[in-house]
Order: C-alpha cells, then sequence, then structure tokens
C-alpha cells in the first residue's frame, strides 16, 4: 500500500512539474487521454503486422539467415494458419472477463497492463520462432489474452473521462488506431524484415510498446477525480449530465448484471451480428491480403511496395472515418436525425458498398481494377465504424451506461472467434479449389456482410435499452 502511495505521489509531482514547466496547464487532459489510447491502439494492431511481413521469409526459405534460423519451421507451412489462429484463442477467452473486470476495477490500469504485455511477449516472439512451434504458439495465445482487454477498457474509460456530448466521438479517436496501425505497419514490417531481418519488426514494435507504457503511467490517471492538474472547467464538463460516476453505477449494478434481458436483446444481437462481420473482413484481407495479390494478381513486386500497395486500403479507411463521422455530426446536429436512423444509414450503407465491391476484387483480372475496387472496399468499411456517433463500432454506448463494457465483452468475443475461423477457412478453400478459391473467399465475406446489413438494418438502435434502467 506505501509503494502504491508513493507512485501516486510521484506521479503527482512529475505532472504538476509538466503544467508548470512546459507550459502545459491549459491542455485538455482527456483529449491527451484519447491521443494516448489512439496511440496505444495503432502500436496493438500495428504489431499484428509484423508476422504477415516476417513469415514470407520465415516460410519463404529466401534467405539465409532463415535456412538457418528457421529451418525446422521451413517443412511445416500448413501451421501458419494455427499459429495466427493461436491469437484469436486467447482473445477470445479474456474479452468477455475483461468487460466484467473493466466495469469493476480500473480501466485505465488494465488498458496500460495489456499493451505493456502485449509489447513485451512481442520482445520474446523472435527467441520462441527460433525454438519450434510450442513457444510462438503460446506466446501469441497469451498476446490474444492481453489484446482481449482493450476494447472492454477502452469504452470503460470514456464512460468516466467522456462529457456525455462527447462519448462517441473520444471513443472512436481512439479505436481508429486500429486503422492507422495497420496502415503504418504493414509497409513498416515489411521495410524493418527487408533491411534488418526477419525479427526486427518484433523487436520494433515491443520497444515501442514499452515506451507508450511508460507514458501512459506517467500521464492516465483512472478518474477526473485523482487528476491533480486538471481544471475545475474540464472536470465540471466531464461531469455535467451525469447522475453519478458511469463507473460507480457499474460497480452497484454488478451483483445483478441483467444477463438474459442483454442476450435476448435484438439490438445486442444487430451488434453482435455487425461485429463479427467486419472483424471476419478485416483479418481476411490483414492476413491474406498481400497472398491473394500475389497468387491471383501476378504482383511480383519486392515485399517492400507490395506492403505498401496493401497498407493504403487501410489507410483510406482511417479517412473515411472521420470523414464520415463529420457527416454524422451534421445528419445529428442541423438535420435533426435520430441516433438510430444515423447508424442504421452508415452501417448498412457501408457494408453494402464494401461486400459490392470485394466481390468485384474477386471476380476480375485486370490489377489496377482489382487494386481500385479493394481500396474502395475498405474505404466504404469506414462508413460503418465512423468516428462520431456512426457505426455498430460505439452502438455499445448508445444501448448501455452502466454495461457497455460487458456489452463490448460479449460482442468482441465473436469478433474474435471470426479471426480464429477466418484463417483456417480461407487455408481450407484454396488447399481444395486453388486460385479460384479467393472467388469462394471473398464471396463468402461478401454474403456474410449482406446478412450483416440486414440483421443491423432491421434490429439495430441507437436508445438507452430498458435493461440499463
Amino acid at each position: 500500500m506505501s509503494s502504491s502511495k508513493g507512485t501516486a505521489k510521484c506521479r503527482q509531482t512529475f505532472l504538476h512539474v509538466v503544467d508548470e514547466n512546459l507550459c502545459c496547464a491549459y491542455y485538455s487532459k482527456r483529449w491527451l487521454l484519447a491521443a494516448l489510447c489512439h496511440i496505444g491502439f495503432a502500436i496493438s494492431f500495428g504489431l499484428r503486422c509484423n508476422f504477415g511481413a516476417a513469415k514470407v521469409v520465415m516460410f519463404g526459405n529466401f534467405t539465409n539467415e532463415a535456412e538457418h534460423d528457421l529451418a525446422h519451421l521451413h517443412a511445416h507451412g500448413s501451421a501458419i494458419a494455427l499459429m495466427e489462429s493461436s491469437f484469436f484463442y486467447g482473445c477470445c477467452i479474456s474479452v468477455l472477463p475483461a468487460g466484467i473486470l473493466a466495469a469493476k476495477y480500473s480501466s485505465v490500469r488494465l488498458l496500460g497492463y495489456g499493451i505493456g504485455l502485449l509489447a513485451t511477449l512481442n520482445l520474446l516472439l523472435p527467441w520462441a520462432f527460433r525454438s519450434g512451434f510450442v513457444a510462438p504458439m503460446l506466446i501469441q495465445f497469451t498476446q490474444g489474452i492481453a489484446q482481449g482487454l482493450l476494447y472492454p477498457c477502452m469504452l470503460g474509460i470514456w464512460s468516466i473521462w467522456a462529457p456525455l456530448s462527447e462519448k462517441s466521438k473520444l471513443a472512436t479517436i481512439s479505436v481508429t488506431g486500429n486503422y492507422v496501425g495497420v496502415f503504418v505497419g504493414m509497409p513498416l514490417s515489411a521495410l524493418m524484415v527487408s533491411h534488418f531481418g526477419w525479427w526486427s519488426s518484433f523487436y520494433f514494435y515491443g520497444i515501442c510498446g514499452l515506451i507508450w507504457y511508460a507514458f501512459w503511467s506517467l500521464f492516465a490517471v483512472a478518474k477526473p477525480s485523482e487528476h491533480p492538474t486538471l481544471r475545475d472547467l474540464e472536470k465540471e464538463l466531464i461531469l455535467r449530465g451525469k447522475q453519478s460516476s458511469d463507473a460507480t453505477n457499474a460497480l452497484f449494478k454488478m451483483k445483478k448484471v441483467p444477463w438474459r434481458a442483454i442476450l435476448s436483446s435484438l439490438p445486442v444481437w444487430a451488434i453482435i451480428v455487425a461485429t463479427f462481420s467486419r472483424c471476419w473482413m478485416m483479418y481476411t484481407l490483414i492476413n491474406d491480403q498481400l497472398t491473394f495479390m500475389s497468387d491471383t494478381l501476378g504482383f511480383s513486386m519486392d515485399a517492400v511496395l507490395s506492403a505498401i500497395l496493401a497498407s493504403i486500403p487501410h489507410g483510406l479507411m482511417s479517412i473515411t472515418v472521420v470523414a464520415s463521422g463529420m457527416l454524422a455530426d451534421c445528419l445529428r446536429n442541423r438535420y435533426k436525425f435520430a441516433t438510430t436512423t444515423v447508424r442504421k444509414i452508415s452501417h448498412c450503407t457501408g457494408f453494402a458498398l464494401e461486400a459490392t465491391f470485394l466481390l468485384m476484387c474477386a471476380f476480375v483480372r485486370d490489377k489496377t481494377l482489382a487494386v481500385t475496387f479493394l481500396i474502395l472496399a475498405r474505404g466504404c468499411s469506414g462508413l460503418a465504424v465512423s468516428a462520431c456517433r456512426l457505426g455498430s463500432n460505439i452502438n455499445h454506448l448508445d444501448l448501455t451506461q452502466c454495461y457497455a463494457t460487458i456489452l463490448t465483452g460479449i460482442c468482441q468475443t465473436f469478433g474474435y472467434s471470426a479471426g480464429i475461423l477466418t484463417p483456417l477457412v480461407t487455408e481450407n478453400v484454396l488447399a481444395a479449389a486453388g486460385i479460384d478459391g479467393w472467388k469462394i473467399a471473398f464471396s463468402l465475406a461478401a454474403v456474410i456482410h449482406m446478412i450483416s446489413v440486414l440483421f443491423y438494418g432491421l434490429f439495430a438502435s441507437g436508445e438507452i435499452q430498458p435493461w440499463d434502467e
């Protein structure tokens, strides 16, 4: 206890020194928290690109270094899908308990622990790959457990730190780090693998994650009431309109969570279906986009240029997320659209267009057209997960204030299950159908998206549910 108090006192002194000597007294503490969340999510998704870039060398037998270090892996390329899936098994196990923990304990600390553990384990992966199959699977499984903390804890943070009028905006600024992380992570990982070795990107992202954790530990405070340098004006803005702290409400009601009402709610299932569909598409492209471009379109450029080209769709998605969020604000504030209407318009339009462009990409063989359709597909997806009050990604906060972290845990469990199934399904389809298997794989993703469009359009809601009362 004394150690904890000493740490808190040191941080309080540090924050006072920063405010006084760096002219930071008037910066917004909640927006600093949002920026740190964004960077943390970018690192967590960027390190997921490390294996995708490194496995070309690790399993391709292209370098003497790889032949010497990883000879035991070359004869077992079929294990790639299982190694990739092990991460998502960990996510599925941890994400629902993480939602409960985030409602009971400090979401700020849990988020920091999650990304800190992800980074630390990333530093161990090069050694693990050299040792065999079991060690990397166990490490990636544990990384998945750490990753499962992030989404529920992020929403838990903003249920406490965000003013009611900014809750969706701040939450999605954090989540947008995912897409920025992939946009930067694909070419950066490929560049490092090409110039420094297959192991380099694992070390780089591990070190970046630990540096982030140091900043997070210094600047991120659990509650506005505990922040030593938070201005009264900002504290009043955060607490205005709240009967009490959302975290306190959650603590009070944790003993009687209305599980039956939550799990029988059609608006909840609309988010679940949307989350599964979104994750199926996202992980299909993150894991296999470079392979599709090489196998089907015949791209023979070097790994770095291929990764840059593959990252463009995710970069466009980052832009459309913000732009469509501004459009959503306009629809709600100027034209008085209901939240439910805006949610449905954004999700159904974005996913329907993404499914259409993906089908076009699967059935054309012209390189330029295929890449164009792929870029447009991911760009349209940004409509469905956009920044300000739009798609299913933030819909949890519409339905509940007290149980947002638990609802996120439920939905992300289904989302991460898509991460388990996607590499296994894609590998089996390609093994059975050859190069034409890409048509089947992309068509399946498009069908799942259209089912999501139909279900979400019928049953989604943007209003607080009766079981949250």
